[in-house]
């Protein structure tokens, strides 16, 4: 108990010694969520509107056959070329974020063939749904669905890594690690953020399935196409995350147990003194 006791004060001194700038953290944290940005290059924005491949992210992830997420309100928003995530699931390793996922993100990506009146003639639709970011493999992943207009459920093509960094490694921020940062009210909190290191390329088996599934066969297995080498080679953008972290409860109670045992002896001095 005395050994407890110790410890516990240890780690409010610990806090309270440090509030005023970020830290790492003496006792690991329980992550629960975060957020992050695919910021598309104009290289990318520039290969999707020359295939006419429209991008959209819904509110409320549609209820398609196949899509088990459907119905759910969407963790993912596309505007001005980014892709912003809420991520509800943190991994950790020691004292560094290993992956981010968010099981509730859907985008939609669709090419509509139409007629000189501007009549649908066919439309096209890949589906890209739990984004996930593993920092160890600085790839990001996604669940990949195809389905056609008027063509019944979606087909599951199954988990696809999407794009990987040219670099490996997290930069900025805190670099994947998690510290001690203040609040916004100066509390000290556990955070940790970056970037992936380098920009990001299209995985080529994920590039030949997202491209097939809207249509652009011959365009996906044809390397001398001027838009093949577009979709294939350029810089697709950049990520970069934020995790705030949320302690156990049981970490809680060792904290303000410190805090108490902090005021018993500050008492005690006084009285002394």
């Amino acid at each position: 108990m005395k050994t407890a006791f110790k410890h516990s004060l240890a780690v409010a001194a610990f806090v309270a010694a440090n509030a005023a700038q970020a830290q790492f953290i003496p006792f690991p944290p329980t992550l629960t969520s975060g957020s992050g940005t695919l910021a598309f290059s104009n290289d990318a924005l520039n290969a999707l509107k020359s295939s006419g491949v429209a991008l959209a992210t819904p509110n409320i992830i549609p209820a398609v056959s196949g899509v088990s997420t459907g119905g759910n309100a969407n963790a993912g928003s596309y505007a001005a070329g980014s892709l912003n995530l809420t991520f509800s699931s943190v991994t950790t390793s020691g004292d560094h974020v290993s992956s981010l996922a968010s099981p509730d993100s859907f985008l939609r990506l669709r090419r509509s063939l139409v007629d000189e009146n501007g009549n649908v003639e066919a439309q096209y639709s890949v589906y890209l749904t739990g984004f996930e970011l593993d920092l160890n493999q600085s790839t990001v992943y996604a669940n990949v669905f195809a389905a056609t207009a008027g063509g019944g459920a979606a087909t599951n093509l199954g988990r696809t890594a999407l794009f990987t960094a040219t670099q490996v490694g997290i930069v900025g921020g805190t670099e994947g690690r998690i510290v001690f940062s203040n609040g916004p009210d100066g509390v000290p909190r556990p955070t940790a953020s970056g970037n992936l290191a380098g920009g990001l390329r299209l995985n080529g088996a994920a590039g030949e399935l997202i491209l097939s599934n809207l249509g652009l066969a011959a365009l996906a297995t044809n390397p001398n196409d001027p838009l093949n080498r577009l979709w294939r080679d350029s810089n697709w953008g950049a990520v970069s995350f934020t995790a705030p972290a949320v302690p156990e409860p049981s970490s809680y109670a060792l904290f303000g147990m410190g805090l108490l045992g902090v005021s018993a002896a500050v008492a005690r001095r006084r009285a002394q003194a």
